[in-house]
């Protein structure tokens, strides 16, 4: 068996186990090479090759989330903020907003896969720094959806006119892209259906890391927005009043429709924004890394000790400590203190082949190839869930019970029973069902196989 190692998915899946991680907004994988495939498999350690890049790479993704998970502050008492006026639209909008409706409200025409962005996204802008720390925030908005029926041409919008209007929250930081346009790392973190023509609160709780503001979407608006304006104006003039059905120019023609028009449209009135909510102090990370161990060096080789064994999937040896706790040495001698000495350690640890690959050891009987305990829980697990052991799984393999037919049958139907099989779904039976995979098979079936 070629030994391969984590690809990305998989690699993701596993920091966030590791360290209870919520990866939402956050990717220390950006910057990897894409893994290659074979008819659409990415586990096959044949195509998973290490460069010098990617190890490169390692280095970072491991400072990267150590400096995360590890290096956070005390959040900040829970605040509230409240937007109710000066709702300020993107800059093609801007003028024909103030102009029109003095913006006292927020206004989103379009989709957020729009070519054009023209409105398919609504940023807060006075909070545009974000959110001070990671957490959980309450989201209230005041939202009214207007002009799902309208007298128009529906072609124009290119929506469906028989669908609720749908409002999303998705993540923006102001320090990557304007709030109005794409970023990269922009997951839809809530969504909700608004009624015909009222005014109502909707609330949402969401996961917000620190230096994120929620920006609020319409995902079923129209597919663009910026010629609409005209066209409406030119194909429906008998339904504008006399004296602007001649008006020229897009940007006085969305002054006329927002005026004079139906548009279908999202406003929101006003938004309150509550967090972080009851946040944890020390963070889930840190208690799950760190415990209760002092931060002398006995005390961190139980802490690296124990890291270790979750992060390799299996107990460390002590010559694999050792050289842990060599790095924690040599930098603590350099004058780091002991909290980076042992982030330092940790950061080596997530750079080791035995957490980057699946190594699959030959139980004690040399002839036999069957898999070692904690290799075949990593073999169930990552085929299963795309991560690592959770600690039921851990257990039999610590007793070898797991090499009993009757207990791997027993943990095989736990693990899909559970949730997290959706993996299993979205990477190994979606990439073995791809079209062109099947093209693939069945262009190699036998007369007898048909």
């Amino acid at each position: 068996t070629v030994l391969r190692r984590l690809n990305r998915r998989e690699y993701l899946n596993t920091i966030s186990d590791l360290f209870d991680l919520n990866l939402t907004m956050f990717d220390p994988t950006t910057s990897f090479p894409r893994d290659e495939t074979i008819e659409h498999m990415d586990t096959i350690g044949d195509t998973l090759r290490t460069s010098g890049f990617l190890l490169s790479q390692y280095v970072e993704a491991a400072d990267r989330i150590v400096e995360k998970a590890l290096g956070q502050e005390p959040p900040p008492p829970e605040s509230t903020w409240h937007f109710t006026d000066n709702f300020k639209q993107q800059p093609e909008l801007r003028y024909s907003h103030t102009k029109v409706h003095d913006n006292k409200f927020m206004v989103l025409y379009e989709g957020a896969n729009s070519t054009n962005h023209e409105g398919g996204f609504g940023p807060l802008l006075a909070f545009s720094d974000g959110v001070p720390a990671d957490g959980y925030y309450e989201i209230r908005v005041r939202a009214e959806a207007k002009n799902r029926q309208h007298p128009y041409d529906q072609s124009i919008f290119g929506s469906d006119p028989a669908m609720p209007f749908r409002l999303g929250v998705v993540p923006g930081q102001i320090s990557v892209s304007s709030l109005h346009e794409p970023q990269p790392i922009q997951p839809l973190l809530a969504e909700v259906v608004l009624q015909d023509e009222v005014q109502e609160w909707v609330t949402f709780r969401v996961w917000l890391d620190r230096g994120f503001t929620p920006r609020f979407t319409f995902p079923n608006g129209a597919l663009s927005i910026r010629q609409t304006y005209s066209k409406v104006l030119r194909k429906h003039a008998d339904l504008f009043p006399e004296e602007v059905r001649d008006t020229k120019g897009i940007v006085e023609s969305r002054a006329v429709v927002m005026r004079h028009g139906f548009l279908p449209q999202i406003r929101i009135h006003e938004v309150k924004i509550r967090g972080p909510i009851n946040a944890p102090w020390p963070s889930s990370s840190q208690q799950l890394v760190l415990g209760d161990n002092a931060l002398d060096l006995p005390g961190i080789r139980q802490t690296l000790t124990a890291f270790a064994t979750r992060a390799y999937r299996r107990p460390p040896t002590s010559d694999e400590i050792d050289r842990l706790m060599s790095v924690v040495e040599s930098r603590q001698q350099a004058g780091h203190t002991p909290e980076q000495s042992l982030k330092d350690g940790i950061k080596t640890a997530l750079c080791s082949p035995a957490f980057l690959y699946l190594i699959e050891p030959v139980a004690d009987d040399e002839d036999s190839r069957e898999l070692a305990p904690y290799a075949l829980a990593s073999r169930l697990s990552y085929f299963l869930w795309s991560t690592m052991p959770d600690d039921e799984l851990f257990a039999p393999a610590a007793d070898a019970s797991l090499l009993d037919p009757e207990v791997l049958l027993t943990q095989t139907r736990r693990l899909l029973a559970s949730p997290r099989a959706d993996a299993f779904v979205n990477s190994f039976l979606d990439s073995w069902l791809n079209p062109v995979s099947y093209t693939h098979l069945r262009a190699h079936e036998t007369e007898a196989d048909l």
